[in-house]
């Protein structure tokens, strides 16, 4: 009977450790891709209006604000291993996170072993931690001090993690700093190695909402589309792309070629595996009848892939998507 007990016991253990997650659907949401773990964090409860009335029965439950995709193991897209968090109700400091219907905030990887989830909050809120840290080894949460100009993000702004684990993060809306100083455009560089953040105004050309940003194996960053932080689309958004040299800070606009998509936002866009090309999915131009779109980063020509396959039912803007193996990942969205 004690050894029946037992197996009972572990049985149950068994299946809270596998039960899976049934998360809302959402959109502008943070994820991060963390070794066999994909992270999920906040965003607005699709579809819209999004404004604090709306959001406040959402936040009640904490695995549904943060919680991750087990990697781990093989799935298909019918049956996704989403997984909560341990002692996620508990400690998770939903009071020192941005609320999402004020702007919500940025999350991206770094620190010293690169296993480190910061979140930088936004600029709406002066009462709370300007940057927050997860540490994915242990589930700890620690309030991050920064000294230099904190950084200030929000859910429709893309960081990007260099290969020196420096944050940057491109700005959208209009903004004051704690020096003071107000501003429509400005790049932050926050170092997740000595905690120093600079921001960067007389050099950088843009500002944008809803744009894509992905890092390349030459250390550039390169941005496309998006809107201006008025939310009006810029004309042929994707004619001209950006590039960021993280080594030099020096920009350099790029003019592309091709049958380029229509203006949009709220796209996403990763690294092709041979590192010579930018794939972009979706975006909320309902013109744009192709779901993905390639560019050649040594041609500098736009394309349309050929695939194979069922393609998705919807176009998705708003989503997520991350490089696991072999495949671009798209979570979520609207």
């Amino acid at each position: 009977m004690k050894e029946f007990m037992l197996f009972l016991l572990c049985l149950v253990q068994i299946i809270l450790v596998n039960a899976q997650l049934r998360p809302s659907f959402r959109t502008l949401h943070g994820a991060v891709h963390v070794e066999k773990k994909l992270y999920i964090f906040g965003g607005f409860k699709a579809p819209a209006p999004f404004n604090s009335t709306a959001e406040a029965p959402y936040n009640i439950d904490p695995d549904d604000r943060f919680f991750y995709l087990d990697l781990s193991i093989p799935f298909d897209t019918s049956n996704l291993p989403w997984r909560a968090i341990p002692n996620n109700k508990e400690n998770l400091p939903l009071d020192f996170l941005s609320p999402m219907f004020t702007g919500g905030l940025s999350i991206i990887i770094g620190g010293i072993k690169n296993d480190t989830i910061f979140f930088i909050n936004n600029e709406n809120s002066t009462t709370i931690p300007r940057v927050l840290a997860f540490n994915t080894r242990d589930n700890s949460w620690h309030t991050q001090d920064v000294s230099g100009e904190p950084p200030i993000g929000s859910n429709q702004m893309k960081a990007i993690t260099d290969r020196n684990g420096k944050i940057h993060l491109l700005t959208g809306f209009s903004f004051q700093t704690f020096q003071g100083l107000t501003t429509s455009k400005g790049m932050f560089v926050f170092d997740t190695n000595t905690f120093n953040c600079l921001l960067k105004i007389d050099d950088v050309p843009i500002s944008r909402l809803e744009y894509t940003a992905t890092l390349l194996p030459n250390g550039t960053i390169i941005y496309l589309a998006g809107r201006e932080a008025n939310r009006v689309n810029i004309q042929d958004n994707f004619r001209v792309v950006y590039l960021y040299n993280t080594f030099d800070s020096t920009w350099n606009a790029q003019f592309t070629s091709g049958p380029a998509p229509a203006s949009d936002n709220g796209m996403s866009s990763v690294l092709g595996l041979d590192g010579n090309r930018i794939i972009i999915f979706g975006g909320a131009n309902i013109n744009n009848t192709n779901f993905l779109y390639e560019l050649d980063l040594t041609s500098w020509v736009w394309r349309v892939p050929v695939t194979r396959g069922q393609v998705p039912r919807y176009r998705r803007n708003d989503h997520s998507a991350n490089v696991v193996g072999k495949y671009m990942l798209i979570a979520f969205g609207k």
